[in-house]
C-alpha cells in the first residue's frame, strides 16, 4: 500500500502549495477561501481506481481500514508541506498533529464505510459510491473553509465541527 500512497498524493501537491502561498500572502477573501476549500483533490478517487476491485479487498472492513491508512498517509505528506513552508513550524506541526491528522482519518472513515457498502450492496452501489466521495469532500471542504477563513467566529465553529466529527466517527 506504500507505493499506492505515493500515487495518491501526487495530484494534491500543486493545489495544496498554491493554497498555502495564497493564505500566507493574505490574498484570500471569504469567497475565494470557500471555493478553494471545496475544490480539493481527494485521496478516495485513487483508492477506488487502485484498490476497490483488488482480490485482497474481500471483506468490508478491509476497505474501511485501508481507506483510513491512505488518509493518514496523505495527512503525513500534507504536514510536510505545511510545516516545511511555514516560519512557525513547531506550532503548525503541533496544531496539525491534533487536528489535521485525526481529521483525515475521519474523512477516510466515511469514505471507506460507503465504499464498503457499495462493494457489497449491488442494489445501491451507485448511491454509495457517490456518498463515498461527496461526504468526505464536504467534510474536508468544511474543515478547510472554517479554518482558513480567518474569521474568528468561523474558527470557533471549526472547533465545534472538529470535536463533533471526532465523536461521531468513534
Amino acid at each position: 500500500i506504500c507505493d499506492e500512497q505515493a500515487i495518491l498524493i501526487k495530484p494534491a501537491q500543486k493545489p495544496e502549495l498554491v493554497k498555502l502561498s495564497d493564505v500566507e500572502q493574505g490574498k484570500d477573501d471569504i469567497l475565494i477561501t470557500f471555493y478553494k476549500s471545496f475544490v480539493h483533490p481527494q485521496d478516495g478517487v485513487m483508492i477506488y481506481k487502485i484498490s476497490y476491485n483488488h482480490k485482497e479487498f474481500d471483506q468490508a472492513y478491509d476497505i474501511l481500514l485501508y481507506s483510513v491508512f491512505v488518509g493518514l498517509g496523505f495527512a503525513c505528506f500534507e504536514n510536510f508541506l505545511y510545516v516545511g513552508f511555514n516560519d512557525n513550524s513547531l506550532f503548525v506541526a503541533l496544531f496539525r498533529g491534533i487536528t489535521a491528522i485525526p481529521a483525515h482519518a475521519c474523512f477516510q472513515t466515511f469514505m471507506g464505510y460507503y465504499l464498503s457498502l457499495s462493494k457489497y450492496n449491488e442494489k445501491s452501489k451507485k448511491k454509495y459510491l457517490k456518498l463515498s466521495l461527496i461526504i468526505p469532500i464536504v467534510l474536508h471542504g468544511t474543515y478547510d473553509f472554517l479554518l482558513l477563513s480567518g474569521n474568528i467566529i468561523l474558527v470557533c465553529i471549526f472547533l465545534v465541527f472538529l470535536v463533533s466529527m471526532f465523536i461521531f466517527t468513534i
